[in-house]
């Protein structure tokens, strides 16, 4: 599927696409995703001030998502593999 015809289906977001034309390009490939569940109290001393941690089924959670970045590049640039293409660790909890 051609990334135009991707961009154009939108239904299953929550929220409208940006009014503005595209910039960046960015793949994320060979995701892992793992979750597991932590005390709350560990958390509360590292989300931002004003929120609260998101539980679910009663217990908080944190996501470690490891993947590749391929093709990062600007939208009139082409891919440099040395630069456009690594891999990346994010490690996250979920607030309200």
């Amino acid at each position: 599927m051609k990334i135009s015809e991707i961009l154009k289906s939108a239904d299953h977001r929550p929220w409208p696409l940006p009014s503005g034309k595209w910039q960046w390009y960015q793949e994320w490939n060979d995701a892992v995703f793992m979750h597991g569940s932590v005390d709350t109290e560990l958390l509360k001393p590292h989300i931002p001030k004003g929120t609260q941690v998101d539980l679910y089924e009663g217990k908080a959670w944190i996501s470690v998502v490891v993947f590749k970045m391929e093709g990062v590049r600007h939208k009139y640039s082409p891919a440099f593999t040395p630069v456009s293409d690594f891999y990346e660790i994010n490690i996250r909890t979920y607030v309200t």
